[in-house]
């Protein structure tokens, strides 16, 4: 197995983490910091409990069969009939959460339907030698960051002890599927996944040209590129977005226009969760957004630990955190400093519970709850257009995105749908840890 090269590998995650240390703060950040930093007051807790009881009951609603994939999944929204790979990470997330037998269709638990969503996904690594972006043809030009070791770790943990000898053998035929997808990032064999630095791998694609000039054409207005650049410049941008698409946060300042160029963090912090997963499944026992990552996999240090969490400020918005840091760029990215997604909110919460910093982590789950419960009882922007109609937002839903400095529903580049089952997710796992009183 090609390890990650250690010490290479903590410098470049700390270095990636705390990165905007050197970003000096105006006064008015750091009054706005301080703000922060004080004890949260939740604005919606009352909303709190309806809004627990409307995902847990919801889940149906995105139960979904298609001929491609070989077992029910839910999701992401009632209308979509596909899966997007790394979206099943935090819905599988909110599900074992949620584990418990509910009577839903097919008497299916929760861990049943994770179990699901894990089974979906390793048939499309046996399909293609990696887990496309999405399960649609226009998905397979590239992955998304690799979620899928871990998934089958939590499945294969929450199994019950009648199901132990159809796990066993489950995971054990899990393993190798879960070696090809890790060879995928590591080989460079169907995209060049590969840095000069030893161990750590970069977001790419395997996309034709054809579907480059497509892509370049899509993107020109979107994100202002220039009309007629030369064919030199032009295959270059479009393999930093495609690079950009892979790493899901499509598109982001986060990268600055050249996705290809980085080391990201979180992929490395994933594929070193892979490798760690792989040793614990040889194991005779077992017999078969970014910065947080290091955080959430348990692989920074507690001091690095804490120059991560010192930096959550930086992130930390009025009704939860952003994507990024406030950036200069004039483009309005939909995971940029104002975009307050379900999986950055997990990935922040889950990263300061795991180090012990209770008191953040408990503040940005608040006020995720309540960012949810304020556009359930209300929802913001009242109206949207869509198709050359408008369509008014009734109260009673979840929403795929949002915008964690004003508290509403996200509209950045279309309208965002009604019950995300990430959001769902989310929010289960936020209420759950609050109402733990970990800490």
């Amino acid at each position: 197995m090609r390890l990650l090269s250690a010490p290479l590998a903590l410098a470049l995650l700390a270095a990636a983490g705390c990165q905007s240390t050197h970003v000096q703060q105006q006064p008015d950040d750091a009054a706005s910091a301080q703000q922060h930093e004080t004890a949260y007051q939740p604005r919606y807790r009352d909303t709190w409990p309806e809004v627990r009881t409307y995902i847990a009951t919801s889940w149906d609603t995105t139960y979904t069969e298609v001929d491609n994939l070989p077992k029910p999944f839910y999701s992401g929204a009632p209308q979509w009939r596909v899966i997007f790979y790394w979206d099943m990470y935090f819905v599988h997330e909110g599900l074992l959460t949620d584990d418990r037998y509910d009577g839903s269709r097919n008497a299916l638990s929760h861990w049943r339907m994770a179990k699901n969503h894990a089974d979906n996904l390793l048939s499309l690594a046996d399909k293609y030698g990696f887990v496309p972006n999405a399960s649609a043809p226009w998905g397979t030009n590239r992955s998304q960051p690799p979620y899928l070791s871990i998934m089958v770790r939590d499945v294969y943990e929450r199994a019950e002890d009648n199901d132990r000898d159809v796990a066993d053998e489950w995971l054990r035929d899990a393993y190798e599927t879960l070696r090809t997808e890790y060879d995928f990032w590591i080989s460079g064999e169907i995209e060049d996944n590969t840095t000069p630095l030893p161990g750590l791998q970069r977001y790419f694609h395997h996309a034709t040209d054809e579907d480059a000039d497509a892509q370049y054409e899509r993107l020109l207005e979107r994100l202002d590129l220039p009309a007629d650049p030369d064919p030199e410049r032009k295959k270059r941008l479009s393999d930093h977005y495609f690079a950009e698409a892979e790493s899901g946060m499509d598109f982001t300042p986060r990268f600055e226009q050249r996705a290809a160029d980085f080391a990201a963090v979180d992929l490395n912090t994933n594929l070193y969760r892979y490798e760690k997963n792989f040793a614990w499944m040889t194991d005779d026992r077992v017999a078969a957004y970014t910065t947080f990552h290091p955080l959430w996999a348990g692989l920074a240090t507690e001091e690095q630990a804490a120059r991560v969490a010192e930096n959550l400020s930086l992130f930390e918005r009025e009704w939860g955190v952003a994507a990024t840091a406030s950036t200069p760029y004039e483009v309005d990215y939909q995971w940029g400093e104002d975009d307050g997604w379900a999986p950055v909110h997990l990935i922040v919460i889950a990263g300061l519970r795991n180090y012990g910093y209770h008191d953040k982590a408990r503040r940005v789950a608040k006020k995720y709850l309540d960012l949810v419960a304020k556009n359930y009882e209300n929802p913001l922007p009242a109206s949207y257009e869509e198709n050359d109609e408008t369509h008014r937002r009734t109260p009673g839903h979840v929403y795929e995105k949002y915008e964690a400095t004003t508290g509403t529903v996200n509209e950045d580049e279309y309208p965002a749908s009604e019950f995300l089952s990430w959001t769902a997710a989310t929010y289960a796992y936020a209420y759950a840890y609050v109402a733990s009183g970990e800490g």
